[in-house]
């Protein structure tokens, strides 16, 4: 499953517009133009993998108008997901 099929960046699709985010916006970046929804997606890939920060729960709690609790009870699941896999897969070596 990728980061775009993730029941997380559902989430944040969902609460971004809540906060008066423009999803279909594009944003200037070091000269290069990103979509940005693809900076949503960038935490939904980096969330089920390494898990988040305090700090990057809080950035993201303060952009969406959530409690840091929100954004980790949104993303906890997918992350045990991703490790029960990797186990599953370092089993069978």
């Amino acid at each position: 499953m990728g980061a775009e099929d993730s029941a997380f960046y559902r989430w944040l699709l969902h609460h971004a517009p809540l906060m008066y985010w423009n999803l279909d916006a594009v944003d200037e970046l070091d000269g290069v133009t990103v979509p940005r929804r693809r900076f949503f997606l960038v935490w939904a890939s980096i969330a089920p993998t390494d898990g988040l920060t305090p700090a990057q729960t809080g950035q993201l709690a303060r952009g969406l108008g959530v409690t840091p609790d929100d954004v980790t009870a949104a993303y906890t699941p997918e992350l045990r997901a991703a490790t029960i896999d990797e186990l599953d897969q370092a089993r069978h070596l």
